[in-house]
């Protein structure tokens, strides 16, 4: 009881935080691995399918190394019309 205790709670992350915070480094992944903005990447990633990708297999992604998983993206969003290689 106490202090210390009372702190735990307040560092505990919800499932929602880490997926968001997952999603954000995908992003940032993809932008620096194309050599684009933040903001190109997420807007591709959005109109190409890769964030949905993304979300429709959240759980399945979790496993895989980052690498990989922004190939799997990249390859979602060029099935989808994307040009970027």
């Amino acid at each position: 009881n106490g202090i210390i205790s009372d702190m735990s709670e307040v560092y505990t992350v919800s499932p929602e935080y880490e997926k968001i915070e997952d999603f954000v480094t995908c992003i940032n992944e993809f932008a620096r691995g194309h050599d684009i903005s933040l903001r190109t990447a997420y807007n591709y990633l959005l109109r190409f399918g890769g964030l949905a990708f993304l979300d429709r297999n959240y759980a399945a992604a979790q496993c895989l190394p980052c690498e990989s998983l922004i190939q799997d993206i990249a390859h979602v969003c060029r099935n989808n019309g994307g040009n970027l290689s």
